[in-house]
Formats: C-alpha cells, sequence, structure tokens
C-alpha cells in the first residue's frame, strides 16, 4: 500500500506541473561505455559473468518544468566478456548483444547555471545479454528467450544546453537487478511447456538471478514542445 501512495504522489505531482507549464518532448542518441555483471552457480561453484563494451544509448523523455519522465534503451555492442575468470571465446556467435532498458523513469533536475542543468532519475529496468552460439550449441556459454533481469536503476546526469532546441547530457545509469523475466530455465532446443522459457546454456549454469548494470554515455538530445 505504501508503494502505492508514492506512486500516487508522483503521478499527481507530474500532473501538476503539466498543468502549470509548457511541457517538452527530448529524444536523444549517445554512445559511450556499459556493462553487466550476473552471478550464477556453475557445476555447485559460485561464477560471475562479466559482460562490457563499447554501447550506444537512445531515450526519450518527457519534461515538465524541473521533472521529467524517461524510457531509455543500452546496448551493449562488440563485448568482452568472462565467466569466473575465464574469457569465452564469442567467435561465430549468430548474437552477442547486451541490453539494459528503463522502463519508466522519474527525474528531477535544477539549474546550475543559464545552460547547465543536473538532475537524476529512478526507475525499473530489465537488463541481461543476448548471445546465440554459432548452431544454437547448447555446450557454450548462452542466454536466449526471456532471460534477463529485473531491477531498479538510478540515472544521474548532468546536460549543457545550446541552442534552442539541442542539449548534450553526459549520463551515468547505474542498475540493482534481483528479479527474473522467467524462471523457467532451458537449454538451446529443450522442448518445454513453458510460454515464455529463459534459455541458458550450458545446462551447468544456474542463474541466481541477481546482478548489476552500469554504463556512461554522452548523447545529443533535441528538445520540442510536446503535442500531448
Amino acid at each position: 500500500m505504501k508503494h502505492r501512495i508514492q506512486v500516487l504522489v508522483c503521478v499527481a505531482t507530474l500532473a501538476a506541473t503539466m498543468a502549470e507549464g509548457q511541457t517538452l518532448l527530448g529524444l536523444s542518441l549517445g554512445a559511450g561505455y556499459g556493462g553487466l555483471k550476473e552471478d550464477f552457480n556453475q557445476g555447485g561453484s559460485a561464477a560471475t559473468l562479466l559482460y562490457s563494451g563499447p554501447a550506444v544509448n537512445i531515450e526519450a523523455e518527457l519534461i515538465f518544468g524541473d521533472l521529467y519522465a524517461n524510457m531509455a534503451l543500452g546496448l551493449i555492442v562488440m563485448p568482452a566478456v568472462t565467466l569466473a575468470g575465464a574469457v569465452v571465446d564469442t567467435t561465430g556467435y549468430e548474437t552477442n548483444l547486451g541490453f539494459d532498458f528503463t522502463a519508466l523513469g522519474l527525474g528531477y533536475q535544477v539549474k546550475l547555471s543559464e545552460r547547465l542543468k543536473a538532475g537524476a532519475a529512478i526507475g525499473f529496468h530489465v537488463s541481461g545479454p543476448s548471445m546465440t552460439p554459432p548452431g544454437e550449441d547448447s555446450t557454450k556459454v548462452g542466454f536466449g528467450g526471456y532471460y534477463g533481469l529485473i531491477g531498479v536503476d538510478l540515472i544521474p546526469r548532468v546536460r549543457y544546453s545550446f541552442g534552442d532546441n539541442f542539449a548534450l547530457t553526459l549520463g551515468l545509469p547505474l542498475g540493482l537487478d534481483f528479479s527474473a523475466m522467467s524462471t523457467d530455465v532451458v537449454v538451446f532446443g529443450q522442448p518445454t511447456g513453458a510460454t515464455s522459457p529463459a534459455i541458458v546454456t550450458p545446462s551447468t549454469l544456474q542463474p541466481k538471478f541477481f546482478g548489476l548494470s552500469y554504463g556512461l554515455y554522452l548523447s545529443l538530445c533535441y528538445l520540442f514542445p510536446s503535442p500531448f
């Protein structure tokens, strides 16, 4: 009940702010570096997956004065991957991307100067790697289907505006993941009655559904009056 009241208060505050002034829509595209850290059991021993590399970031936001709501997608490309300290050879993998999707973030920003603002948002997100070995080889490290971790993220940012419609944003998303999109874990090609299985290979790799995510992005944002 307490959480529901907090959400209602946030929504009511946003609605009141929207009614008082102009609402802006922002669309951003940026690049930087991102990473994932996820915990597993492998053959009875603890094993950590580290997945990091260059990344791109796409974001949409609604700005109501000093408040804003956003959605964002970070994609890690050309990653370096290690499991239990050993390098994972991803040569020939059909897919090899990391994702960090913020479904909804609510933030507040303060004005530091005429063009400089700093703020932070907190939101719900899903993150994880998507890795398909050659021929869906279930003896190699792989993740697919509905595999992903659910949690919360904090996204501090600094924004510098120039011109009437553009801004540069430096963002640092930090995520804590503690739940799963699906706990029905199978390997590639394994028949299952589950409607939304999470694919994890090899079969000796058992997820704990706990992890961290992080990123550092510099983005160009285009701002314009919202039609909403």
